[in-house]
């Protein structure tokens, strides 16, 4: 597991499954919102809306 999913799992255990861009941004420090996007496309997650709209949902039950 890399630390940026690791740290969104922290993230899941705190906030809960649901998750933007720009908070994603925020929890991982990054100052690029395409580093989040990459991110978050990576992890190959559920989402709903479009562009700022955007939310994904973590999943990690197991």
């Amino acid at each position: 597991m890399t630390a940026h999913i690791a740290a969104l799992h922290d993230y899941y255990l705190i906030f809960g499954s649901e998750i933007t861009n720009k908070g994603c941004r925020k929890f991982l420090r990054l100052d690029s919102g395409s580093s989040a996007n990459y991110i978050l496309k990576s992890m190959k997650l559920k989402f709903s809306g479009e562009n700022r709209a955007r939310v994904y949902y973590l999943d990690f039950e197991e």
